[in-house]
């Protein structure tokens, strides 16, 4: 048997998860996507070293780090006891002319995120979406609102402020048909290698990164069942493992300039 937790991220700076792809355009450093949807994600590989790297600084015994995330030695290696699943997008800030940022969505994604619900918890969430075709609609009463470059509606406001009140803490939410949520870009950084030779002077390059204020969602999995003989000191550190979740982890690359900036937080 498993205990299946849900966790909703918050990014509390900009964050650079690469995808690690050769790329020939114009970008030279991409986030990593969802490869069916495109729409930007954090692998488990990515998540899982992030999250052991915490947990390391954190003085835990060599005991409990191998529990919970296994370890490479050589004739023994272990994958450890907990399963990290991918992180998903849940909302992405997008501009507007009457709030700082709404917190842009579609009927996908929180289809999929009701429909993941519903198989990891083996329970089902009561939320209703509205059923758009197309048009992007807000959780707001503003008028002459636009998003991006959309004209937004705001006759679904209500329906639209339950979702946001279950889901994004009664943030502003916009919810956009699929092809226009599509046309949003991820931020541009431009930054600058740090030359080895007085005679190299092309330093710059491009990286994408994912806006602090996004959203995402993921599960971790941990046994119930545990060997009799240690039953009590397993449980403990699964259990103050996830109470220890609720924190602020780095993740993806570029730790020393303050990428990456995660809050953890329980659902």
């Amino acid at each position: 048997m498993t205990k299946t937790v849900l966790f909703h991220i918050t990014t509390l700076s900009n964050l650079h998860a690469g995808s690690g792809d050769q790329n020939f355009g114009v970008v030279d450093n991409l986030v990593q996507r969802d490869p069916v949807t495109e729409i930007p994600m954090i692998n488990s590989s990515s998540l899982k070293g992030a999250i052991r790297d915490h947990f390391e600084t954190q003085n835990l015994s060599k005991k409990k780090i191998e529990t919970i995330f296994g370890h490479a030695e050589k004739d023994s290696a272990s994958a450890g006891e907990v399963k990290f699943l991918p992180a998903h997008l849940l909302g992405l800030p997008v501009r507007s002319n009457t709030q700082l940022y709404f917190l842009a969505t579609t009927p996908q994604i929180l289809e999929d995120y009701l429909s993941n619900y519903q198989i990891l918890k083996n329970e089902t969430l009561d939320l209703n979406i509205p059923n758009i075709k197309e048009g992007v609609y807000i959780s707001t009463n503003d008028e002459q609102c636009w998003i991006e470059d959309f004209e937004a509606d705001n006759s679904k406001a209500q329906e639209l402020q339950e979702i946001s009140k279950e889901l994004f803490g009664s943030k502003p939410i916009v919810l956009m048909d699929e092809r226009s949520f599509k046309t949003i870009s991820l931020p541009i950084i431009t930054r600058n290698k740090i030359a080895k030779h007085e005679e190299d002077d092309n330093n710059l390059f491009y990286e994408e990164v994912i806006p602090r204020h996004t959203h995402f969602y993921s599960y971790i999995i941990t046994p119930t069942d545990y060997d009799k003989s240690d039953e009590e000191d397993i449980k403990t550190i699964f259990d103050d493992f996830i109470a220890d979740m609720n924190t602020n982890i780095q993740v993806g690359a570029n730790a020393s300039i303050g990428y990456g900036i995660c809050q953890f937080k329980e659902v």
